[in-house]
């Protein structure tokens, strides 16, 4: 994608998120000229299992979502993980992430630890549900509980309309 404008130049963005909404969140704002640095666990990101690829094996949907920036692979839940991702913190601006409810405070990187050691730092947190039960324990995000919603809504859609058909 192109370079849509340079008004985030100089902007330093850690992107700790998966699959697609932070990574989108991260594609634009590398459009806008931001330096995004998408920091994925030792295995990559899961993204990388999924869709089609491109002759070379190079999988399109991790390509396109991450265009534009630089990726970096870190284990936080080492010592010398967290380190580096307290660092990085260090010279940014946003960071993003999109793990479960609680799990940054677990590894010690949530939100109230960064607004102690980086104040200047806007966090980003991508929790899909919050804290609501059930829900908690489940993994997902907006866009995989309305896919499903969508494909139902217009299979039903389309069984109604075959149903009142003249035959």
């Amino acid at each position: 994608m192109a370079r849509l404008n340079h008004c985030l130049r100089g902007v330093r963005v850690p992107d700790l998120s998966s699959y697609l909404p932070g990574p989108f969140a991260g594609l634009l704002l590398a459009d806008f000229g931001a330096e995004v640095l998408k920091v994925e666990p030792p295995q990559g990101d899961g993204i990388l299992q999924l869709g089609p690829r491109d002759t070379n094996g190079t999988p399109l949907f991790h390509a396109a979502l991450n265009a534009g920036k630089t990726i970096s692979r870190l284990d936080l839940k080492t010592d010398a993980g967290r380190s580096a991702l307290l660092s990085l913190a260090a010279r940014a601006d946003v960071l993003i992430e999109g793990f479960r409810p609680g799990v940054m405070q677990r590894l010690g990187l949530g939100p109230e630890v960064m607004r102690t050691e980086h104040p200047h730092l806007i966090y980003c947190s991508l929790e899909w549900l919050r804290y609501e039960q059930p829900a908690i324990a489940d993994s997902g995000m907006a866009i995989t509980l309305r896919l499903p919603a969508s494909y139902t809504a217009t299979a039903c859609r389309r069984a109604a309309s075959i149903r009142r058909s003249p035959t």
